[in-house]
C-alpha cells in the first residue's frame, strides 16, 4: 500500500497547485485584495499536510476536503441551471473538481480501510469446571 500513499501525495500536490493557481487568477479580479488568498492557502496546506503524514486523521481530512470539493462543484452546477446564473462546466473543471477528488477519495478510503484494525473476536467461553473423582472413591 505504500505506492498508494505516494500517489495520494502527488495528487494532493497537483490539486493544491490547481487551487493556488485559481486563487492567483481570482486575485486579478478582486483588485489585488490578499484576503481572498487565505482560504485557498489554508486548504492547500491542509491537503498536502494530510496526505504527507499518512495517518488516520490525514485520510479523514482528505475525505472531508474532497467531499466538499465535489459537493461544491455539483451545487454550482445545479445553481447554474437557474436562468439568471451562469455556470460553465469545462473539461478542466470536471478534471480538477470531480475526477481528481474522486481518485483521491478512493485512495484515501482504501488507505483508511487498510489502516483500520480488524475487530477483536470475543474470547471463547470457558467450559464449566469438571470434577474428576478417582475410581473406587465412592464404593
Amino acid at each position: 500500500m505504500s505506492g498508494h500513499r505516494q500517489l495520494l501525495l502527488v495528487l494532493a500536490l497537483l490539486q493544491a497547485a490547481f487551487g493556488l493557481l485559481a486563487a492567483l487568477g481570482q486575485l486579478l479580479f478582486v483588485a489585488g485584495n490578499p484576503a481572498y488568498l487565505a482560504v485557498p492557502l489554508v486548504r492547500a496546506a491542509l491537503l498536502v499536510t494530510a496526505a504527507a503524514v499518512g495517518r488516520r486523521w490525514g485520510m479523514v481530512a482528505i475525505l472531508v476536503l474532497e467531499g466538499l470539493s465535489v459537493t461544491g462543484f455539483w451545487v454550482s452546477a445545479v445553481v447554474g441551471l437557474l436562468p439568471w446564473v451562469d455556470a460553465t462546466v469545462t473539461p478542466v473543471g470536471l478534471l480538477a473538481n470531480v475526477a481528481l477528488p474522486g481518485a483521491m477519495t478512493y485512495l484515501a478510503a482504501r488507505l483508511l480501510a487498510a489502516a483500520t484494525p480488524a475487530p477483536i473476536a470475543a474470547a471463547p467461553a470457558r467450559p464449566a469446571p469438571t470434577l474428576f473423582l478417582p475410581t473406587g472413591f465412592m464404593s
